[in-house]
């Protein structure tokens, strides 16, 4: 669920701040800056929130594989000592 959440965060993050970045940015106007640096502040986040979110699945896969072969060895030597 969490991951699941982490991806959705960070692709609406990430989208968001490639919409900002995209507009014209050129001009002198205060908003135009705000527009800019908020844009890399989503971008940014939306960044970090992925790589989290991937390194967090990725360590759950490993440690999940690792549960699942030893309980299969587990019960592999039960049936052979019976």
């Amino acid at each position: 669920m969490l991951g699941t959440l982490g991806l959705l965060i960070s692709a609406m993050t990430l989208l968001g701040g490639t919409l900002l970045l995209a507009s014209p940015a050129s001009g002198p106007e205060v908003t135009q800056t705000v527009r800019l640096l908020a844009g890399a502040v989503f971008v940014s986040l939306g960044s970090l929130t992925l790589l989290y979110t991937v390194k967090n699945w990725w360590r759950w896969r490993r440690n999940y594989k690792a549960a699942l072969s030893a309980e299969i060895e587990s019960a592999e030597s039960r049936v052979q000592s019976a």
